[in-house]
């Protein structure tokens, strides 16, 4: 029994210990993701100004409103690339309002995407050769956005591996960017 409680003791203490390590990697992704870190300066700067209500109807750069389907988050990370800074807004007068509001803080640019005017891509999926994706498929996001999903991934094809990257490149006469898992 004395064991046995020295065993459950011990793995009492590695659970704290992971307990306690969870609690500060999520303390620190809270505070990365509320300084904004990894995003350029205008993007900062529109996302505060829409958090202090200087400008409405910002609804959040391209990252925060997708959900990427497990192991494909790099390849869809490489497909993006710095779309992923894209700010969505609710029409193009929010858009004209932060680029007005950009200019006169002196806070570089940035490309907003307004839910009225961004059009859907258009592919016809059962073009696409076997092993291959759209690269909208492996996101999901609240109904409002498929357009703008639609618009950055959904010309963007996804594969495993390099060679049938070649192979469906090929088929579809090189006219779609073909992204593997791994980027």
């Amino acid at each position: 029994r004395k064991k046995a409680l020295a065993e459950a003791d011990e793995a009492e203490q590695k659970l704290l210990r992971d307990i306690e390590a969870a609690a500060g990697r999520i303390a620190l992704l809270k505070d990365l993701d509320r300084n904004m870190d990894g995003f350029q300066h205008s993007v900062k700067t529109v996302m505060k100004a829409s958090q202090g209500r200087r400008l409405r109807g910002i609804l959040g750069p391209v990252s925060t409103i997708l959900s990427v389907k497990s192991g494909w988050e790099v390849a869809i990370e490489t497909a993006l690339g710095f779309a992923l800074q894209n700010i969505v807004v609710e029409n193009e007068t929010a858009a004209k309002a932060a680029m007005a509001y950009l200019k006169n803080e002196r806070a570089g640019r940035a490309t907003f995407l307004p839910l009225d005017t961004v059009r859907p891509a258009s592919f016809d999926a059962r073009r696409l050769p076997e092993g291959a994706q759209l690269a909208s498929s492996l996101v999901q996001c609240d109904g409002k956005y498929e357009h703008i999903v639609s618009n950055l991934l959904g010309r963007i094809v996804v594969v495993d591996d390099i060679n049938t990257a070649s192979r469906v490149a090929k088929s579809l006469d090189y006219r779609n960017r073909v992204v593997t898992a791994d980027g």
